[in-house]
C-alpha cells in the first residue's frame, strides 16, 4: 500500500540510504509517467530533489567550478551508458603518486550527486611496496583494496561505481581487489590523453564525445583525485625533507640535504653508496663524502 511505501521510505532516510531511496522514487516517477499520471510523477520528482538538496546542504565543494543545473540528466546518463543498475548517487575515485618510488599514496575521493565530498576522502601510505621501488598496478590494487575492506569493516556505504585513473592494466588490478573481497561494484578506468573510457571484460574501450556529459563528470572526478592525491604525495615528501639524518651531520646544510634526498630518494640509500658516487654530486668533495657515508652507518 502506499502508507507501507512511505513508511520504507522513511527508514531509508534516516539509515543514511539515500542513493537507494532515490533510485525507488526514481522507478515510481517513471511508471506515474508511463501510465500518464503526470501529477504524480511531478510529486517524486519533487521530493527528489528535496532529497538531493538536503543532502547537499552538507557537501561544501572542492572545486571552484561547479556542474551544471542538469546533474540529474548526467547521472541517468551514466546509468544508461554503462547499464547500471542503480543511479550512480555517489562515484569514487582513485590515483597513486610517488617520487622515483618513495613516499607513495594512493588516495579515494567521493563525489555525492556529481560533486565532491571532501570530508569522505582517504589517503594511504602504500605498505606492500619496498622504499624506491616502482608499481603502479601493486598500489592500485592495495589502495582499493584497503579503501573497501575498511568499508566493509565499519559497514559504511559503497558507492554504485568507481573510477581508476589509468589503462586497461590499472583496471584489472583494481577488479582482482573487488572480487577478492567478494564486492559487486562497477569500475571503470579513464585513460589520459584520447581519455578512454576502459570497462571490465570488455576489450573496446567507450571513445566519448568531448563534449558528452558522462565524459565530462569523469573528468572533474580524475582531475581532482589527481589533485588530492599529488598534494598528499608531496605533503609527505616534504615532511620527510624538513628534517633527516643528513641534517645531524656537520657541514651538511638544509639545501644540500634536500638535494641529496631528492637525488637518492632516502639517508639510508645514501649509506649504500660508495664514496666515489657521492662525489658525483656538485659540491660534495672526497672529504665530505666519506664522512656522509660513515655518518650514517654509524647512526
Amino acid at each position: 500500500s502506499e502508507y507501507r511505501e512511505r513508511v520504507s521510505d522513511i527508514i531509508l532516510l534516516f539509515e543514511g540510504k539515500q542513493a537507494e531511496l532515490v533510485e525507488r522514487l526514481h522507478a515510481r516517477m517513471n511508471e506515474s509517467a508511463q501510465k500518464l499520471e503526470f501529477e504524480k510523477a511531478a510529486r517524486y520528482r519533487d521530493t527528489i530533489r528535496a532529497i538531493w538538496k538536503l543532502s547537499r546542504q552538507k557537501i561544501s565543494s572542492a572545486l571552484q567550478e561547479d556542474l551544471d543545473n542538469e546533474t540529474w540528466q548526467v547521472l541517468n546518463h551514466i546509468q544508461e551508458l554503462l547499464n547500471l543498475k542503480i543511479l550512480p548517487w555517489r562515484i569514487d575515485a582513485f590515483d597513486i603518486s610517488h617520487t622515483h618510488g618513495h613516499d607513495t599514496y594512493g588516495c579515494c575521493i567521493v563525489f555525492e550527486q556529481g560533486r565532491p565530498s571532501p570530508n569522505l576522502y582517504r589517503r594511504f601510505k602504500i605498505k606492500s611496496l619496498q622504499d624506491g621501488e616502482i608499481n603502479d598496478f601493486a598500489s592500485i590494487y592495495e589502495t582499493v583494496k584497503r579503501r573497501y575492506k575498511h568499508v566493509i569493516d565499519n559497514s559504511e556505504p559503497a558507492p554504485q561505481l568507481a573510477l581508476i585513473d589509468g589503462g586497461p592494466e590499472q583496471l584489472k588490478f583494481a577488479m582482482t581487489a573487488i572480487n577478492e573481497l567478494g564486492l559487486n561494484l562497477p569500475l571503470i578506468a579513464l585513460a589520459k590523453r584520447e581519455e578512454l573510457i576502459f570497462l571490465p571484460d570488455n576489450p573496446e574501450p567507450l571513445r566519448l564525445s568531448r563534449d558528452d556529459s558522462a565524459l565530462q563528470l569523469f573528468q572533474r572526478l580524475r582531475d581532482e583525485v589527481h589533485r588530492f592525491v599529488i598534494t598528499t604525495h608531496k605533503n609527505a615528501r616534504d615532511k620527510r625533507f624538513r628534517h633527516s639524518r643528513l641534517d645531524d651531520i656537520p657541514g651538511i646544510g638544509r639545501k644540500k640535504a634536500s638535494e641529496l634526498l631528492v637525488k637518492f630518494g632516502s639517508a639510508k640509500k645514501i649509506s649504500e653508496l660508495q664514496p666515489q658516487e657521492l662525489e658525483k654530486v656538485s659540491g660534495i668533495g672526497p672529504i665530505l663524502a666519506r664522512k656522509i657515508i660513515d655518518s650514517l652507518r654509524e647512526q
